[in-house]
């Protein structure tokens, strides 16, 4: 196969989440989202010119919506959802352990139905019956 695009996009990515790293630590405003910011910039870049080198190799346009949009919108509904419930049972005074098992339970149990929902998970796909 083709070694050199996926290197290129890993240079990339590098330099890019390096770039912004430098800059938001720079910024007290930041802080450690900085941090975050930069990597999920960089990664999202990297999955973006994944896709279109996937793309123009293989001649196939693909659904960005559906490989995209949607699990996106599932995860910041799951990360919202974790961090609510977390900040709620934080308040009282039991086992942090419990607290985190318990709000990745329901935060996943919102993720699956936001996925329903949107058909982001292809349900009952592919089994014969």
């Amino acid at each position: 196969g083709n070694n050199i695009i996926p290197l290129i996009i890993s240079v990339l990515g590098l330099l890019i989440s390096n770039t912004i790293i430098y800059i938001t630590t720079t910024k007290p405003f930041f802080g450690i989202y900085g941090y975050s910011i930069a990597i999920i910039t960089a990664s999202a870049f990297s999955v973006a010119m994944g896709v279109y080198y996937l793309e123009k190799r293989l001649g196939k346009k693909f659904n960005t919506y559906n490989i995209l949009f949607k699990p996106i919108v599932c995860s910041c509904f799951f990360a919202y959802i974790l961090n609510y419930c977390y900040k709620s049972l934080n308040t009282l005074s039991s086992n942090n352990f419990i607290h985190v098992i318990v709000c990745s339970i329901i935060g996943a149990t919102g993720f699956l139905f936001i996925a329903k929902i949107l058909k982001a998970l292809p349900f009952n796909h592919g089994i014969s019956r």
